[in-house]
């Protein structure tokens, strides 16, 4: 759907975010412009200054309900996020209604194991021209160590710069240099840390 100037209407939806604590409240985010999101994808997104994961369970809509520019954008999606199937979002929806539990705890419940784990934050050079001016020497370092191509994890960048850039200043410039689009942040999932279980049985021969 179009504006009457031409332009793409932003997108909006509701999340069930994953807080760490149960809340019956979703959370509105708008979709950034040539993305597709559908309801049962898992996203990621800003809650405070933390990056929180969560299930869409409402939308796309043309509208959140209120000030659309005091919504924030979803983050970049993860590379192969699973995605809860429109009959198990119905169910997951009943569930939720019928034993009045927390939205995210009652997705949760259909997402494939490591679905759920912390995911993992890397960073890449946007696409530049030139050297960027007005840099604090904690942005420059950063930036500095950023490459065009392949994406740093974040935890191993913060121990490599650690010398020149303090732990407590570096979420701050990483901040600061995606705001300022010289930096992309990127997100994949880990593998699931739990384990097959072998079950041994004994049985009668008879």
């Amino acid at each position: 759907m179009t504006s009457v100037r031409g332009l793409a209407r932003v997108k909006y939806v509701k999340v069930a975010v994953n807080s760490g604590r149960p809340t019956f409240m979703t959370f509105s985010y708008a979709i950034p412009p040539g993305r597709d999101v559908a309801r049962g994808d898992v996203v990621h997104v800003p809650f405070g200054q933390r990056t929180l994961q969560g299930v869409v369970v409402d939308g796309p809509v043309d509208m959140p309900g209120y000030d659309p520019d005091a919504v924030r954008p979803l983050e970049p999606p993860v590379a192969d996020a699973p995605r809860i199937m429109p009959e198990r979002v119905r169910l997951a929806a009943w569930v939720r209604d019928y034993y009045l539990a927390p939205p995210w705890e009652a997705h949760a419940l259909f997402l494939p194991p490591g679905a759920g784990e912390r995911p993992r934050s890397a960073l890449v050079r946007a696409a530049v021209v030139g050297e960027p001016a007005a840099l604090s020497a904690h942005q420059a370092a950063i930036f500095d160590a950023l490459d065009a191509e392949e994406p740093r994890d974040i935890d191993e960048l913060k121990r490599d710069l650690r010398a020149s850039v303090p732990a407590r200043n570096f979420d701050a410039a990483v901040t600061a240099l995606v705001r300022r689009q010289l930096a992309e942040r990127r997100y994949a999932l880990g593998r699931p840390r739990g384990r097959a279980r072998v079950a041994e049985v004994a049985r009668r021969p008879w």
